[in-house]
């Protein structure tokens, strides 16, 4: 059983594939120290992740192939998705913007960038369908927002697995998809 502040925890570790500090988790997580110190002994008691000292200083490590690690990501993405929406003052026709983006016809769908300035902007990619030009069109004329579709094959997304661009992209379709392409060797 794996607790909401573990999720929390784990969560914070994402989207960098680095270690991270007790203190940086806790930037992201907003529980104390002590909190989050507990949590972290309980996830490496559950293999989930290693921590290991640097001087005095406690890095953690995630274990990428743990299904809870795949939940953790799975929040963090869910929750980056809320608070994008949230930040956009016409969030009402960004999401059916959105929206309509998720049910295009691929099995991965990452949003790149939202952009309000200079004009309301949508770049996200998608493995696959080369004809995403006219259905991107058509949600464009729709909403009034410049939507631009990045078509990649799974390949040249791997190679570019590394590029901040696409790792810190908001996933909306394609958890797994992603996580495996992104984070599992």
């Amino acid at each position: 059983m794996i607790s909401r502040s573990e999720i929390d925890i784990l969560a914070s570790l994402f989207p960098e594939k680095n270690f991270k500090t007790i203190r940086e988790i806790q930037k992201n997580c907003n529980y104390s120290y002590e909190r989050i110190h507990s949590g972290l002994y309980s996830l490496r008691k559950k293999g989930i992740l290693k921590l290991n000292r640097i001087g005095q200083t406690i890095v953690v490590t995630l274990n990428y192939n743990s299904d809870l690690a795949f939940l953790g990501f799975v929040n963090y993405s869910i929750n980056k998705k809320i608070k994008n929406t949230q930040s956009i003052k016409d969030a009402e026709n960004f999401t059916k913007c959105i929206d309509e983006i998720q049910n295009i016809d691929s099995d991965l769908i990452s949003i790149i960038e939202i952009s309000i300035m200079p004009k309301d902007k949508i770049k996200f990619f998608c493995i696959g369908n080369k004809n995403l030009e006219n259905k991107a069109l058509g949600i464009e004329y729709r909403y009034n927002i410049r939507v631009k579709p990045v078509v990649l094959t799974e390949k040249s997304l791997r190679e570019k697995r590394n590029e901040t661009e696409f790792l810190n992209s908001t996933v909306l379709k394609g958890f797994e998809k992603f996580y495996n392409l992104f984070y599992l060797d």
